[in-house]
């Protein structure tokens, strides 16, 4: 029981794609107790004889790898990034950018950071609209399930052959003579308590597109109105 921790980062680590695994993950591939992770951990200075200067540095990195390994376990499961921002324009001229998927390249930031091939299935816009991308460095999918004219649209995103799947909101809101454009993304961290670590990163990346999809947008929108 006591090494079952340790075998779940490892099955975690292994399950990271290869470029978002950290440097030294092959010391997890015999993991068999708690003990041996910490003789085993990747500072080979921490085996070379104490002195009395070395002595509290060991104790506080063999502390700092005890943390790593028990925080996951307290780390919430569910996931969810939320961004929003105010747009100069009514709901009824910012929803055709979000509810026409050919639209979506022209604003959302992973669109225009690399090269991106994209196909498009079913209607153009809408409930049931879809589409389709492929780079160098990703795939997925994206299916609008809701639509509400002028109001909100909503959808699910597969990534890495479905492994990866996300459902996200996009809602208009009016205030006064702006629009208040309110977009949600959750998902489920799955079982593994240390992948935790790779959905802290994936919600910042996400929330960074989030923030230059939505600028984007305003730029698009108001550069209509005037």
């Amino acid at each position: 029981m006591a090494a079952q921790p340790y075998r779940a980062l490892k099955r975690a680590i292994d399950s990271f794609p290869k470029r978002f695994r950290p440097c030294g993950c092959g010391w997890f591939d015999s993991l068999h107790s708690p003990q041996e992770a910490i003789a085993r951990l990747p500072l080979p200075f921490l085996k070379k004889k104490p002195c009395a200067l070395s002595q509290p540095l060991n104790r506080n990195l063999i502390a700092l790898a005890a943390v790593l390994l028990v925080v996951p376990w307290f780390l919430s499961r569910k996931h969810r990034v939320v961004r929003r921002a105010l747009v100069r324009a009514r709901p009824a001229d910012i929803f055709p950018l979000i509810n026409d998927l050919r639209n979506w390249p022209r604003w959302t930031a992973w669109s225009q950071r690399e090269e991106m091939h994209i196909t498009y299935e079913g209607s153009p816009a809408g409930v049931g609209a879809v589409q389709t991308w492929r780079s160098r460095r990703m795939d997925g999918m994206l299916r609008i399930i809701q639509s509400v004219p002028d109001e909100r649209i909503a959808y699910e995103a597969q990534m890495s052959e479905g492994r990866c799947v996300l459902d996200g909101i996009i809602s208009l809101e009016p205030i006064g003579e702006f629009t208040r454009v309110t977009w949600i993304c959750k998902w489920d961290g799955g079982s593994n308590p240390y992948a935790g670590y790779l959905n802290l990163f994936m919600r910042t990346m996400i929330g960074r597109d989030f923030a230059a999809g939505l600028s984007n947008l305003r730029a698009l929108a108001e550069k209509a109105q005037s």
